[in-house]
């Protein structure tokens, strides 16, 4: 057997993002979905499983493809239902599959009816609708990012969001914290939506580092934006809506899991 750590890692990834309410079946999930029907299994298993954000579950053993690749069983199912976070790199990768036309069925796809049934949630929460646009100008070191950040109250309750702050970062680096008007009140089941255009300019994180992290940073170090929110339910309680951390999807080291 091949030793698995030599094989190219193929959609491993940590999505978190609610999925889609239908699936995208196209050619890339149809490629996918022929791939990994047709790959086979290793003489090991791992001692856990892959869950994704929305309870989606794999087997306990990855696939090896027929390119040499390892993949894991829900591969079909970030394609389908979370396509937004998959990397371009691993499109691309997929891509490169045989053009091979085969339907997934709901197992494969990791439909709502075989994944694990969350908890009620009876709070707010948020989420990043949609994609995230990046713009990156290298000359001027400059990253502009838009999305929109979405706030849901789900509780049964009215919740009212006194403060709202955010904090850009460059690897371990960070911005000093930005206030942003809030005073929002959200009805049981209203969502606010947040548009938000921040732009990460390199020569701002350098002010008062070390010359060791100064020059770490540029236009390719990873970023994030932490959100920090405060305020009550109708009832007195505090919201308890923990740091909100919007970021760019990474793949996810496979070797790594459970």
């Amino acid at each position: 057997m091949s030793e698995p750590g030599l094989r190219r890692a193929m959609l491993f990834i940590q999505p978190t993002r609610l999925p889609t309410d239908e699936p995208l079946i196209d050619e890339l999930t149809m490629r996918m979905t022929s791939a990994l029907r047709q790959a086979s299994v290793p003489d090991y298993r791992f001692c856990g499983v892959h869950v994704c954000i929305c309870g989606a579950v794999s087997d306990s053993t990855n696939r090896f493809l027929a390119n040499g690749a390892v993949t894991n069983t829900l591969c079909v199912h970030y394609l389908a239902y979370h396509r937004a976070e998959v990397p371009a790199a691993e499109l691309d990768a997929v891509w490169q599959l045989p053009a091979i036309a085969d339907v997934p069925s709901p197992a494969e796809l990791g439909a709502p009816e075989y994944r694990l049934r969350p908890e009620p949630v009876n709070s707010i929460i948020w989420r990043v609708d949609g994609q995230i646009r990046e713009e990156v100008d290298e000359e001027k070191e400059i990253v502009r990012w838009q999305y929109e950040l979405v706030l849901d109250n789900r509780s049964s309750r009215a919740a009212c969001v006194r403060q709202a702050s955010f904090a850009l970062s460059l690897d371990a680096a960070y911005s000093a914290p930005e206030i942003v008007e809030a005073g929002w009140t959200l009805a049981p089941g209203e969502v606010r939506r947040v548009p938000h255009a921040p732009v990460f300019r390199v020569a701002e994180f350098l002010q008062g580092r070390s010359p060791q992290i100064a020059a770490s940073l540029s236009v390719a170090s990873h970023k994030a934006i932490t959100w920090e929110f405060g305020g009550t339910y109708a009832d007195g309680k505090p919201l308890g809506l923990g740091p909100a951390v919007v970021a760019l999807p990474t793949p996810y080291n496979w070797n790594q899991a459970i």
